[in-house]
């Protein structure tokens, strides 16, 4: 209405936004892409050059590229895409000009640190110009100091992966994402965020004494409680208007985080892998219980506030189906079961797991849940993740029954007739 008033088509609006969201795409990957050549090709002549040029063309490059990119954008305004897109080259390369610079004096610098100062650097042009793309290169770069935190205790029996750094992370961007509105760049600090807890969880069953392979049922667990309490805060922070879309990036990948690992326990080799108790002990313990203890508190409140709400009976079978995935991981834990056959498709009799049927059902439960609400709120990618997880699970669910029973081969045939 508002289009039409102003006596602007509706379609010719879509055809330039679109075309506008076409451009912000192509001129980001070619920066990406300029970025990559220049520093690739300074590597293959950084030994024929002297010192002092070297130094130049570095600062050169990042004042250059940064100027140019501020001119085109704030001042000039006639290729505000070019100009971000130029920007962002000139926060890559300054990252790639502070690890040259260590290595012309050959400086002994963790790596680490050297991620850490190009994150910090970055910061002040991201609160200066609010731009969402420096933004979401400052997370990547914090990332990887996270993890190479993680990594430099990753193989040692005795310590502890520092952690506090990717914390410290997280307290400092989401603060900003928020403030900016930066949903893309806040849905990417989720998902980086997901990547460090998996690898920092592992670590931890790795340095577990007498660690076998019960812990990938294990970290599956600590993904699926995680998962749980993303989508359940993101429901509770959409009753906040100016919200939605970082709750609708909450749940989302709050939704892939469930859904995967359930996906994965659903199978009955996977199951029998977790065969003996793991006794978690310091961090990991109160990681694992406080993570599963905060999605219960969420679901709680989710019950309380939903009651007000015209979709009170879906919110609370979503409740109630979420809730039977956190109390079936928690029992999952606590009763580890031993005896299952190392089998291949048919070459030994089926021996099928007790948790085989509840996870099944619990994943079944999801994806329906998964395609439901996305169909009541109109959210294609709710009912994208949901049809295809639910094709993946029959598909598999019939080729492990039937390989099970008939071997492979018949498998095969009886679904290509079918």
């Amino acid at each position: 209405r508002i289009l039409a008033a102003e006596g602007i088509n509706a379609e010719d609006a879509l055809q330039v936004r679109s075309g506008g969201r076409l451009v912000s795409i192509i001129s980001t990957l070619g920066s990406i892409l300029v970025g990559l050549g220049v520093i690739l090709f300074f590597a293959k002549n950084w030994s024929l050059m002297t010192v002092s040029t070297k130094l130049t063309l570095i600062y050169f490059g990042i004042i250059a590229t940064y100027a140019a990119g501020y001119y085109l954008q704030f001042v000039r305004g006639t290729y505000p895409r070019v100009g971000h897109a130029l920007i962002l080259l000139g926060g890559i390369f300054y990252g790639a000009g502070l690890f040259l610079v260590s290595q012309l004096f050959h400086s002994d610098a963790n790596p680490r640190w050297l991620f850490f100062i190009w994150g910090a650097g970055l910061m002040p042009l991201v609160i200066l110009l609010a731009e969402e793309a420096l933004f979401a290169l400052a997370a990547v770069v914090f990332l990887l100091w996270a993890l190479f935190s993680t990594f430099s205790t990753f193989f040692s029996a005795s310590a502890v992966p520092e952690y506090w750094y990717a914390v410290l992370s997280i307290a400092v961007l989401l603060p900003l994402a928020w403030r900016f509105r930066f949903t893309k760049g806040f849905a990417l600090l989720i998902a980086l965020f997901y990547i460090w807890y998996g690898t920092t969880v592992a670590a931890w069953q790795v340095n577990t004494p007498g660690m076998n392979e019960s812990a990938l049922p294990l970290i599956l667990l600590y993904f699926i409680g995680f998962g749980l309490s993303l989508i359940l805060g993101g429901r509770l922070l959409e009753y906040r208007s100016d919200s939605s879309e970082f709750a609708y990036a909450m749940r989302f990948l709050g939704g892939a985080g469930v859904g995967i690992p359930v996906y994965i326990l659903s199978w009955n080799e996977a199951l029998y892998l977790y065969s003996s108790p793991i006794g978690l002990s310091g961090i990991s313990l109160v990681v694992f219980f406080g993570i599963f203890a905060l999605a219960a508190v969420l679901l709680a409140l989710y019950g309380v506030w939903s009651g007000a709400t015209e979709r009170k009976q879906l919110a609370w079978r979503e409740g109630a189906i979420l809730l039977f995935i956190g109390v079936l991981a928690i029992v999952f834990y606590f009763v580890p079961i031993d005896g299952g056959p190392r089998y291949y498709y048919g070459e030994s009799s089926p021996n099928f797991h007790p948790f085989v049927l509840p996870w099944n059902f619990a994943l079944l439960a999801f994806n329906v849940l998964l395609i439901t609400v996305g169909y009541f709120e109109r959210r294609n990618i709710f009912v994208n993740l949901g049809v295809l997880l639910f094709l993946v699970h029959v598909l598999s669910r019939y080729f492990d029954v039937f390989a099970l029973r008939f071997g492979t081969s018949f498998s095969f045939i009886f679904g290509g007739v079918l």
